[in-house]
């Protein structure tokens, strides 16, 4: 059939093999309410660092703290701001630590960190304060903006209500798994948990960028789209 000979075509133009999408283990929270004393800590923040006690040897820094689990987090420090505000490539540095209650302690080669309450301190090994940090959050400029012209857009959902999307929402499993491995991408689907009915995330954001491109050519396949481009 002709859709589907323009189907092959443009699958033997893509790599045949389909990234999994990332398995970590740990729990999934949708609701804040929900999250457990780590999630609090995690996040970005910026402030001011200086190597020596006068104000002129004073830097703009950012951090960008990560939860691990159980108590643990990676921690990366910028200065010159944060990535996209300020810091553009250059000095970075890593820290490990861990939470001990409402307090996180980070540990770097050369200074220390410690926050509490969206507060953080920057301490030099010698335990002379050298400089402060704030928890922010940033909103992206492009949040609500239309997507660019032909980039792949997938809804929070499951794969299924993904490629029977609008006015497909009547079509069978059958027929859209079907669709599904006429566009090579039930490869990934079967190791996911739940198969088609697993979810995919914000915009895909639990499916690499080729998995998503291959449930967009799974959609377009139910609909019967004369033309794919």
């Amino acid at each position: 059939m002709p859709r589907y000979t323009c189907c092959l075509l443009l699958l033997s133009c893509l790599s045949t093999v389909a990234l999994a999408a990332d398995e970590k283990d740990g729990p999934v929270y949708t609701d804040p309410a929900m999250t457990d004393a780590d999630y609090a800590l995690q996040g970005e923040y910026r402030g001011y660092q200086r190597s020596q006690s006068s104000d002129r040897s004073s830097r703009s820094v950012g951090l960008q703290v990560i939860a691990q689990g159980n108590g643990t987090f990676s921690a990366t420090k910028y200065y010159g701001g944060l990535p996209g505000e300020g810091w553009y490539g250059g000095e970075r540095f890593l820290l490990q630590g861990e939470r001990s209650g409402d307090l996180l302690r980070l540990s770097g080669d050369v200074y220390d960190i410690e926050i509490l309450d969206g507060t953080g301190r920057i301490l030099a090994k010698d335990g002379r304060e050298a400089g402060f940090l704030q928890k922010i959050e940033r909103v992206s400029p492009t949040m609500g903006a239309r997507p660019p012209a032909g980039s792949v857009v997938l809804f929070d959902g499951s794969i299924a209500d993904n490629i029977a999307y609008g006015g497909l929402a009547d079509a069978g499993e059958a027929e859209i798994e079907r669709a599904a491995e006429l566009a090579n991408a039930m490869e990934f689907i079967r190791r996911m948990p739940d198969g088609i009915h697993s979810a995919v995330g914000a915009r895909g954001a639990k499916l690499s960028g080729g998995q998503r491109q291959r449930i967009a050519i799974a959609r377009a396949l139910l609909k019967d789209a004369p033309i794919l481009i």
